[in-house]
């Protein structure tokens, strides 16, 4: 094998060096041992090309078995489902409304309405499509008119009970006699949760409904009522009596918002 390495040299050395690398022994050496790193080098190149091409063909069979549960994998979570549902009272189409001021101007069905019910903000779109935050000091109230339907928020300041500050918020009246009754529209902004062990994988954002409702007795504050019978009694404790025949006497054992005016309905015909 060397010796070929030698002929190629001797054949090829006279045209460039004269024969002196043959007779100097020094220099022969080195030619040799420099030979041999040429020779092992390509050795050592196509044992790596092997190894190489069994490892490629060992990790593709890897990656064709990966799974979410694979040590040392990491992938992605694609259960994420968006966003359900809107912040709006109307979630659909905007219905047409008025605005009144305190000052005693109004826009009387020229703008379409919404009101976020997350920011408690009125929403009014204009003609070009484009929507505006309607700025509530001025205003006294809104008139929301989907259909037949006709519902009044009134822009009051924020009652002391309501556990959210602000200087002023739209409140639905939905009684009034010796007993107000007041109710603010809410939504809540509920995240996903799907990850943990735990978790009750849920894989949207939503936004979940859930109103408060402000009594006023005679003569007193407003007080933040829940739609419950232990409620109700505690915010009226000189009438738990009363309170109790009548839900009784009805059959009211799951309190809802029919049942609540059913109720201030009979406490304003009585005097006990």
């Amino acid at each position: 094998m060397f010796c070929n390495g030698y002929i190629w040299v001797e054949r090829y050395v006279p045209t460039i060096a004269n024969h002196t690398i043959i007779q100097n022994p020094a220099a022969m050496k080195k030619l040799f041992f420099a030979g041999f790193l040429s020779l092992l080098t390509l050795v050592l190149s196509a044992q790596v090309v092997s190894d190489m091409g069994v490892d490629n063909d060992v990790n593709l069979s890897q990656l064709g078995n990966l799974n979410p549960g694979t040590a040392g994998a990491r992938g992605f979570d694609n259960r994420y489902e968006g966003a359900k549902g809107s912040p709006f009272l109307y979630e659909e189409e905007w219905p047409l409304g008025d605005v009144y001021f305190i000052d005693g101007k109004s826009i009387i069905g020229e703008l379409r309405l919404n009101m976020d019910l997350v920011q408690n903000e009125v929403y009014a779109q204009l003609i070009s499509g484009e929507t505006m935050i309607l700025f509530k000091e001025p205003i006294e109230k809104v008139v929301f008119k989907n259909g037949s339907e006709e519902v009044t928020y009134e822009c009051r300041p924020t009652l002391a009970a309501d556990r959210k500050k602000a200087v002023k918020k739209f409140y639905r009246v939905i009684h009034s006699g010796n007993y107000e009754v007041l109710k603010l529209p809410l939504k809540y902004f509920e995240k996903a949760n799907f990850s943990g062990a735990y978790s009750p994988d849920v894989r949207h954002d939503s936004f979940t409904r859930q109103d408060e409702y402000y009594l006023k007795p005679p003569q007193a504050e407003h007080i933040r009522i829940k739609l419950k019978r232990t409620s109700l009694k505690k915010a009226l404790p000189k009438r738990k009596k009363t309170i109790v025949n009548f839900l009784n006497r009805k059959k009211l054992y799951d309190i809802d918002e029919a049942a609540l005016l059913a109720l201030m309905d009979y406490l304003d015909t009585k005097n006990d």
